[in-house]
């Protein structure tokens, strides 16, 4: 029973996460920027057809999508705890395969013939705050100071009209917040912070490459 209850969990998970929200909101977001499916690609492909203001807002209609899923997907694994799993393996199972389905889209791979999406940071915010939803606005405080952080020390400046875009490119004060993210997490549950990790882990794999080509070329 716990063995089913964890497959139905992960499988339902996997399905939801893989739902390509940017994709179907604008299927030419593809041929822009970093040629994913994420928020922050999104606002990418906006900008360069309707402009910031716009760009903006439909990026964040695709990041609350994208958390939204995430959202459901770790609800729904707790409201199955009647399966009589324990609780860290559902969550971990949960938050994990919505992260897979977001970075490795099933529909993505009918569509296009191969498996990709976006980063699964907007997803690791849903997840997070499926479990407590003050522990993921500190989580998103932390990152978004880290961001900025890392930003100023490198160009010893910031500018507020390159906000979004500074949130977008500025991938080493990313990386950071991520990790540095795992201290509230800790503080609010141990529990949390076990179910969370395998699915940090998976979105800061899917920053090697970008990461890789910062260190070379910065950017």
């Amino acid at each position: 029973m716990e063995i089913l209850g964890i497959a139905v969990v992960s499988v339902f998970a996997y399905l939801l996460g893989s739902f390509p929200t940017a994709y179907l909101i604008n299927n030419k977001i593809l041929a822009a920027g970093t040629n994913n499916i994420g928020a922050m690609n999104t606002f990418r492909a906006f900008r360069e057809s309707r402009g910031g203001l716009r760009a903006a807002a439909f990026g964040l209609l695709v990041a609350a999508g994208d958390a939204g899923k995430a959202f459901l997907a770790v609800y729904i694994a707790k409201w199955l705890l009647v399966f009589g799993y324990e609780p860290l393996f559902g969550l971990m199972a949960a938050s994990f395969f919505v992260v897979l389905g977001h970075c490795y889209s099933v529909y993505m791979k009918a569509a296009k013939g191969r498996f990709f999406g976006g980063k699964g940071l907007a997803s690791l915010f849903g997840a997070a705050a499926a479990m407590n939803a003050v522990m993921a606005v500190i989580c998103l405080g932390t990152l978004i100071f880290c961001i900025l952080a890392v930003e100023l020390i490198e160009k010893r400046k910031l500018s507020l009209k390159g906000l979004i875009h500074t949130l977008g490119h500025q991938l080493p004060g990313r990386i950071v917040g991520m990790i540095i993210c795992l201290i509230p997490i800790f503080y609010f549950s141990q529990v949390f912070m076990l179910a969370l990790l395998p699915a940090i882990v998976l979105s800061l794999l899917q920053h090697k490459e970008r990461l890789e080509r910062y260190m070379v070329f910065g950017e």
